[in-house]
């Protein structure tokens, strides 16, 4: 999960700054950004083009039946061990996992691991969805790789599909609850 910058120790801001510096980055770019305001303006940048990729909700509505009302403003980013990927376009990497129990999200996370998959981004699941249609409305399928916070409580969300009444649908689901045994989870095989 993201952590707010001023949890991190220096020596993981380091290699940003050395970044910022390979970009042109100057005392006068960090002036700018300490000005008021201005870091929020930054912020906001990042955001914009972090979910470029995702679709409006209007789009989301025309390719699912329901979708919950939280994608109107929801904003996905992916999870640590996935924060350098670019998603994955070509479906004969994805793979369903069903663990057939009930388990926390790091348990699931750590048995993808073992199997040599990763979480799939929300841009993966709705690949999926959009190429295997009929899958959804047989199983709830959850992909771990992204998440969105709900900034009211503060907790992260998942992005899951499924069906109700034989609709398609797009919905969420807390990390920090147990995924039930009925869950299947989207995942994708590590390049070697």
């Amino acid at each position: 999960m993201a952590k707010p910058i001023d949890e991190i120790e220096f020596k993981q801001l380091a290699p940003t700054l050395k970044a910022l510096a390979r970009a042109g980055g100057t005392t006068e770019h960090t002036d700018w950004i300490r000005s008021r305001g201005n870091a929020a303006k930054l912020i906001r940048l990042i955001d914009e083009q972090r979910v470029a990729s995702q679709p409006s909700y209007s789009e989301l509505k025309k390719a699912f039946n329901w979708v919950d009302g939280i994608f109107n403003t929801a904003l996905f980013f992916p999870i640590e061990i996935c924060k350098d990927l670019e998603p994955e376009r070509d479906t004969a990497w994805f793979k369903l996992v069903h663990l057939e129990m009930e388990a926390s999200t790091e348990k699931v996370l750590v048995e993808l691991e073992k199997r040599g998959l990763r979480p799939a981004l929300y841009q993966e699941l709705l690949v999926h969805a959009a190429k295997y249609p009929e899958e959804q409305r047989r199983l709830s399928i959850a992909a771990l790789g992204s998440v969105c916070r709900d900034l009211g409580e503060g907790e992260y969300w998942s992005p899951v599909i499924g069906s109700g009444g034989g609709d398609r649908g797009l919905g969420l689901s807390k990390i920090q609850d147990s995924w039930g045994d009925h869950i299947r989870f989207l995942a994708v095989r590590k390049s070697t």
